[in-house]
């Protein structure tokens, strides 16, 4: 059976990937974070609670101006991230997003956005 490769942006400790991973037998994320919440990410240890520490790693950086780990993702995951930047940045967020996917990946986007009207 063929790998499905995850890069989970500001993916916090894992959970979103986790469940994934626990889902889908197939799938190993890499869950791409800032230094300090990949430290608390670890100690957390969502992944080993889940029964899936084997195909969930963490990888830190600054997804605006840091590598990922690789660029041959078949889905990239952004999740509740986006309302915390303008429009230029979620931009230029994407267009990394898209750079780091494989031929025929998809980016994923679960995003809550806030409602005018309350």
């Amino acid at each position: 059976m063929a790998k499905v490769r995850l890069l989970d942006l500001g993916g916090g400790s894992g959970t979103y990937s986790a469940l994934l991973a626990k889902s889908y037998m197939d799938l190993e994320a890499v869950v791409f974070d800032l230094p300090s919440t990949v430290e608390v990410a670890a100690h957390i240890g969502i992944p080993t609670l889940l029964g899936v520490p084997d195909r969930v790693s963490f990888w830190a950086g600054d997804y605006f101006r840091d590598s990922f780990p690789a660029d041959n993702f078949d889905i990239v995951l952004l999740s509740q991230i986006l309302h915390n930047h303008g429009d230029v940045d979620n931009i230029a967020l994407l267009l990394r997003a898209r750079d780091a996917l494989a031929p025929g990946g998809m980016i994923l986007i679960w995003q809550q956005l806030p409602r005018d009207d309350l």
